[in-house]
């Protein structure tokens, strides 16, 4: 395996070039470390000389040799200008004509790539101890009864820690002490006879996904796992073996085990596992893509985003710091769609109407902006907060209320338009809102609302003025706050 790596928007010619002329020097086997014209490290020439000797040891046995390519960059690996094809199929010809019997391959790896090798899940294979099982009818899928003990052993590492990977795909984190929650806690307790009360009599328990599963004995080896329903449950059993000391308890806990390798299918399994407990409906799009790409972007300005509930909250990070799903879109509606007053009025439940969802978590929306959004909405909060003896906005409610009247004018003041794009939304994102500015817009608003006799306690999410006020800004009303 061969990587080249640069630091540039695109894939460019001249490392690959660079690439193919080093490449018929270092694989000239006839050629001795002293007889190399480049300048190479001493680390490269002494790995040549160990592949060297290697291969030449083992060519009487005729290895099958594979040598692949790599180049990476911040580029889009599906716009390739075609001499940089060319040149990366010249790579691999040059290569395949060095040895005998060679295979060779060139891979492009864009910012997509990257970051989809990033979030991949770690490979893994656990096994699950259990004391029946039923079969299903596809003959690889399993439902089966653990006791409480396997099972802890089962999701706890060589630490004594939960094994906290296995949950990546729930569409919430652990809720705490809910009603629910204590219930299971109770059950485990209690600490009845498995005659008299199993726990799996009293719980919905748990089902896995994974890419393959082996019974052998009463052991299954599973692959690639992931526990989708039930983290409840499992968060549950962790704590109380923590907390109560591990002991051996052969009551039992439910668990199904679905084999599929199919995005599509798993992504079902999720959504219908979860319709069956009280779930809000939000937290179902957690597992999206562009769900995990708001929270790498936020998360590069070290703001924590909420896509699994209580996820962040359970971390241990602070409140302040913690981004809503409903924040995201109360900032898109007022800094990309320009309608502040649907951002002030915007409650989680947008989210389960998909064409409001889709209209705010829209993939074709340069995804830079929501971090600049995000941004210059808190930014605004925070300079409204710091002015709260001068502004009328004395309780937390209505600042967060009012924050995206205030942004977009904000923003309108910096661009001096009301028909700003989403470049100059994103060129203002490190930009701080300054207590004096925001106390001149506040008196501007203020003054189109008398103007327009209009009450304060619902200011922030009327359509008719924040129509007005957009008119009156592209007239030039800004210029003289």
């Amino acid at each position: 395996m061969i990587v080249t790596c640069k630091h540039e928007d695109s894939f460019r010619q001249v490392p690959i070039n660079n690439l193919l002329a080093s490449l018929t020097e270092l694989f000239d086997l006839s050629k001795s470390r002293s007889h190399l014209i480049a300048p190479y490290n001493d680390d490269l020439l002494d790995q040549r000389d160990l592949f060297c000797d290697t291969y030449k040891e083992l060519a009487i046995r005729q290895p099958k040799l594979s040598v692949s390519f790599y180049y990476a960059s911040r580029g889009d690996g599906a716009l390739l200008a075609d001499n940089v094809s060319a040149r990366a199929n010249a790579v691999v010809e040059a290569t395949r004509g060095l040895f005998s019997d060679c295979g060779s391959a060139f891979e492009f790896l864009g910012a997509s790539e990257i970051l989809a090798l990033a979030r991949r899940q770690r490979s893994t294979t656990l096994k699950l101890t259990f004391i029946e099982n039923v079969v299903s009818r596809a003959k690889s899928n399993y439902i089966v009864l653990s006791t409480l003990s396997d099972y802890f052993r089962f999701v706890t590492d060589e630490e004594g820690k939960l094994r906290r990977y296995l949950l990546e795909s729930n569409v919430r984190d652990y809720m705490g002490t809910t009603p629910v929650n204590l219930d299971i806690a109770g059950s485990l307790g209690q600490r009845s006879r498995i005659d008299e009360c199993d726990f799996w009599w009293l719980n919905n328990g748990i089902t896995i996904i994974a890419t393959a599963a082996n019974s052998a004995g009463k052991e299954l080896s599973l692959e690639n796992i992931q526990i989708v329903n039930g983290l409840q449950t499992t968060e549950t059993i962790f704590a109380h073996f923590k907390s109560d000391g591990f002991h051996e308890d052969e009551r039992a806990v439910l668990v199904k085990i679905i084999v599929t390798k199919d995005k599509e299918v798993r992504d079902r399994i999720i959504k219908a596992t979860n319709y069956q407990t009280p779930v809000e409906l939000a937290s179902l799009h957690a597992t999206e893509k562009i769900q995990r790409d708001i929270e790498d972007l936020l998360l590069k300005d070290n703001w924590f985003y909420d896509r699994r509930k209580n996820f962040h909250r359970n971390q241990g990070r602070p409140s302040h710091r913690i981004i809503s799903p409903v924040t995201v879109a109360s900032a898109i509606y007022a800094l990309v769609l320009k309608r502040p007053d649907l951002g002030g009025r915007v409650k989680t439940k947008f989210m389960r109407v998909e064409a409001s969802y889709s209209k705010i978590f829209n993939p074709t929306i340069d995804i830079r902006v929501f971090g600049a959004a995000v941004s210059i909405l808190k930014g605004v909060e925070g300079a409204m907060l710091a002015e709260r003896a001068t502004l009328p906005f004395r309780h937390g409610r209505l600042v967060s209320d009012f924050r995206p009247l205030m942004a977009f004018t904000w923003v309108c003041l910096r661009t001096g338009s009301g028909d700003f794009n989403n470049s100059e939304v994103i060129g203002l994102q490190h930009v701080t809102p300054e207590g004096p500015e925001i106390v001149r817009i506040w008196t501007f608003l203020d003054a189109l609302r008398q103007e327009k006799s209009m009450n304060l306690k619902r200011l922030y999410r009327n359509q008719a003025f924040c129509a007005e006020l957009k008119n009156r800004i592209d007239k030039g009303a800004l210029a003289h706050i």
